[in-house]
């Protein structure tokens, strides 16, 4: 597709990919076995709902997006650019090193214009979701859309892929909720001095030669200079590795300390990806700058 060649020489890629493919009928309700879009059970059935809402809330016609009378009129990707350009990559979403697809439905409205659309499918990060919604706004497909003189609308689903090319290609595994588990219990266990909960933690295939003990020397000397940890706010991924077969994430925390001196530094906690939970392999906390300041 030629926006997403586009975007490549731009350096990211966020664009408007696999159009499925659909077929209408007259009915406001959406028609079984038209296509297999692999979408789950609850994002079938918001993707059914909007149909029902747009279909019966307006007299202008509904089709969908497969009708050969429509296809010649309509152009993908939409206005590209919207997702190609720097400036609409979520300037929060780079900073935090996060990437995702979000699967959107949206209706072309006569003009060519998208004035409704509805998020069947999150990404796992509020940051992305967000940037989707808001950019569907500012599509267009075509200058006006007609069949036989009248004015129609056109139904479509699509999944919206935000992607940094210069980052590393492997996409870490973890939403915001997981990510956000993660912290809280880190920040418990950490306030309670709770060293061997800490340890319990780690992962065990990958443990490097240390012990409760160490765990608990190193948390006395951050207490000792930041004290209590406050609040957290979960600022995104740092480094991939690439170690052994294995691949290591670096999760970025913000936090708040007690202390007036380090009022607020950096956690940087590297974990495995495991069924339960991440498996936590090493911590640490840094001054440097954090992406997000608190009020």
């Amino acid at each position: 597709m030629s926006g997403c060649s586009s975007a490549i020489r731009l350096g990211l890629l966020a664009c408007v990919m696999g159009l499925v493919p659909l077929i209408a009928n007259g009915r406001c309700s959406f028609p079984e076995g038209a296509e297999d879009s692999g979408l789950s059970p609850d994002a079938t059935a918001a993707r059914n709902q909007f149909f029902e809402d747009v279909c019966s809330g307006s007299a202008v016609d509904l089709l969908l997006g497969s009708d050969p009378r429509v296809k010649q009129q309509v152009h993908f990707p939409l206005n590209s650019k919207e997702f190609t350009q720097p400036d609409r990559y979520p300037e929060l979403a780079r900073l935090m090193n996060i990437q995702g697809t979000v699967v959107m439905a949206f209706v072309l409205d006569a003009d060519g214009r998208v004035r409704r659309s509805r998020l069947l499918l999150s990404s796992g990060h509020q940051v992305l979701d967000q940037a989707a919604v808001a950019n569907m706004s500012k599509l267009r497909g075509a200058e006006a859309i007609e069949v036989d003189g009248s004015p129609v609308r056109v139904f479509y689903i699509a999944p919206i892929v935000y992607r940094l090319l210069h980052g590393d290609p492997e996409i870490p595994p973890f939403s915001d909720a997981a990510a956000n588990r993660l912290g809280s219990r880190i920040l418990a266990l950490y306030n309670a001095a709770d060293a061997e909960a800490l340890y319990a933690d780690t992962d065990e295939a990958l443990r490097t030669p240390f012990t409760h003990v160490d765990v608990k020397t190193k948390w006395s000397a951050y207490q000792v200079r930041y004290g209590s940890m406050q609040r957290f706010v979960f600022s995104g991924f740092g480094n991939v590795i690439h170690r052994s077969g294995t691949l290591f994430y670096q999760l970025r925390y913000s936090l708040r300390m007690s202390k007036p001196a380090h009022p607020m530094v950096t956690m940087l906690v590297t974990v495995v990806p495991r069924p339960e939970r991440p498996g936590i392999v090493s911590f640490e906390f840094t001054e440097n700058s954090p992406i997000y300041t608190f009020p």
